[in-house]
């Protein structure tokens, strides 16, 4: 069982801790504070602060997906969704200065690379809250040696038009699968805009539909986007500069209604099956956002639930309901990752309040949940 040992809390602006990763050594890990365009560097067994990789040098745009090779760092980047997403390589040095290479997507309507995972030469990278009907996960090739990012190898993207947004991915312990959790919006209805409005009964009326109007705004706009002629061209970029045969996204907008787990077969060359082998659909409302494997336990956040959610995969390999469950009061947790011994567990926090199960982005919650909150295995 994991217990907390320490939490680590950002004395800078405010900024969603999206994600974290650690070094194969196990000696330190990295954490991308997305709004403030800092990813930071800890000592995993005191904790400090090693460095800070920040703009002009670093050349980091929203960073949210982090991973760490033997040799190398790569962040993700998503540009406030105004272009599509890049990857940034770094060689992995005393001191980590500027990237090696920017690889940014081929593909125009993928725009957040929300999470990352490398096995065996194929670096698989989720896509969500993209200019598209659906998310995607891409496969690129990684060259281990020189740290280069080559392809794409494959993208599977149809069926998450139904589902829900890919988020958090990791490779099963022989690599042959990958675990992604999806996630929808919590649906629209008459009773959400009262509980909405309840929520904010200590502001004054026009203030209340201030902030009603500005999340309406943000969807219309989204939808706009998605149906516009960004997607479209995107879908003749994909035809005509492309060698690989991809799947093509869903033409049509579904609004996704599911949150969950699935489980992709993926082969030694890239090759994503269309459909998952395995699908967990919750009953209940969640917000799945990242996922690790460690041996035979599974770690997931639910951001929604303000909850890191255990999983025995000898016991449970179908992820039908978790054996522990650890609720983080306030903190919405988005980031998981064990340490290559699995002695630690690194949950990273946005930050943000979350009412009536949703996350509000224009809210910080107070006292302040931007963090790092650092589990240790019981001995």
């Amino acid at each position: 069982m994991y217990q907390i040992a320490e939490i680590i809390g950002n004395d800078r602006l405010p900024s969603h801790v999206a994600e974290v990763s650690f070094h194969p050594s196990g000696s330190y890990f990295a954490a991308t504070y997305e709004n403030i365009n800092e990813v930071r560097l800890f000592d995993s067994r005191t904790r400090k602060l090693l460095q800070v990789l920040e703009n002009p040098e670093s050349q980091i745009n929203t960073p949210h997906g982090v991973l760490f090779t033997e040799k190398y760092l790569l962040i993700s980047n998503a540009h406030d969704l105004s272009k599509p997403g890049t990857i940034n390589v770094y060689r992995n040095a005393s001191t980590i200065t500027k990237p090696i290479q920017i690889f940014q997507s081929p593909f125009n309507h993928l725009r957040e690379p929300h999470s990352l995972a490398v096995r065996d030469g194929r670096l698989v990278v989720t896509y969500s809250e993209n200019v598209a009907p659906s998310g995607a996960i891409v496969s690129y090739g990684f060259n281990e040696e020189t740290g280069e990012i080559t392809g794409p190898l494959d993208k599977t993207e149809s069926w998450f038009s139904e589902y829900g947004d890919p988020k958090g991915i990791c490779f099963n312990a022989d690599g042959t699968k990958v675990f992604v959790t999806f996630r929808s919006n919590k649906q629209f209805s008459i009773e959400s805009v009262f509980r909405s409005f309840a929520a904010d009964k200590d502001l004054s009326v026009p203030a209340q539909l201030m902030r009603f109007s500005n999340k309406a705004i943000r969807k219309l706009k989204n939808k706009l986007l998605q149906s516009g002629r960004a997607f479209y061209h995107s879908l003749r970029e994909v035809r005509s500069e492309t060698i690989v045969e991809l799947e093509e996204p869903n033409p049509r907008y579904v609004t996704p209604t599911k949150n969950g787990l699935a489980t992709f077969s993926i082969n030694a060359e890239g090759k994503i099956a269309r459909r998952p082998e395995q699908v967990m659909v919750s009953r209940n409302f969640c917000r799945f956002e990242n996922i690790d494997v460690f041996d035979s336990t599974c770690v997931v956040t639910d951001l929604a639930n303000h909850s890191v959610l255990l999983y025995d995969l000898t016991q449970n390999p179908k992820f039908t309901s978790p054996f522990h469950t650890i609720n983080l009061g306030n903190a919405t947790p988005h980031g998981a990752k064990f340490s290559p011994d699995g002695r630690v567990l690194v949950i990273s926090s946005l930050g943000r309040k979350v009412v009536n199960q949703e996350i509000r982005f224009f809210d910080w919650e107070s006292p302040r949940e931007d963090k790092i909150i650092v589990f240790e295995r019981a001995i």
